[in-house]
């Protein structure tokens, strides 16, 4: 895996940088739009995001249609997570890229159900890598984002109320559903929409 992430061309790394920033800002931005509505829609937060952003991996599949590319897209992910202290969220979406790729990248993309299950493994990996801290460090986590002062209190009290292993299963599930839904939708506006306007 690592080999053929390694042969990208510059071209295509710049490629997959592009599309990748581009899902990450229309990511962003749902999630700013999430955290201004209440209660518990901020639980399906991450759902909307793989929802929303699937077509932009969809359009970067046909310009870059090599096995290594979401190992390289997670990589672009952490980078940015990173930076804004998600460390735990980075870890996953490099995890999640190359199961991703070892899953839909080995046919290099092209059978729509292992795209669908690949996408759909990637998109729960950022997710889990977003939800794990409250299991794992729990009020230590809560404190911390507190501390940052860029969540609410009432934020903060829907996640520690629902995302118990059995609600977090279900979220998880669903961001797969979504994720999924949205793959299927972007290849139908892939053949009615981006071809015909000639951005494929």
């Amino acid at each position: 895996m690592l080999g053929r992430v390694i042969r990208f061309s510059v071209r295509d790394s710049v490629t997959v940088g592009i599309f990748t920033a581009l899902g990450l800002a229309l990511g962003f931005a749902v999630l700013l739009a999430l955290h201004l509505l209440p209660g518990a829609l901020v639980l399906v937060k991450e759902a909307l995001v793989a929802f929303l952003t699937a077509p932009v991996m969809v359009l970067l599949r046909t310009k870059v249609p090599r096995s290594g590319l979401m190992t390289v897209s997670g990589m672009a992910c952490a980078v940015v997570f990173c930076m804004f202290g998600f460390f735990t969220v980075a870890v996953f979406s490099v995890l999640g890229g190359i199961a991703g790729d070892l899953i839909a990248g080995r046919n290099g993309y092209s059978r729509l159900w292992l795209n669908i299950l690949g996408y759909g493994t990637f998109s729960v990996a950022k997710a889990f890598g977003t939800y794990i801290p409250f299991y794992v460090w729990g009020d230590g986590f809560v404190r911390e984002l507190m501390a940052r002062g860029n969540v609410s209190r009432d934020f903060i009290d829907v996640f520690v109320e629902n995302l118990r292993p059995g609600p977090g299963i279900v979220i998880l599930a669903v961001n797969f559903v979504m994720a999924g839904l949205e793959v299927l939708a972007g290849e139908r506006w892939l053949g009615k929409h981006f071809r015909p306007a000639g951005l494929v």
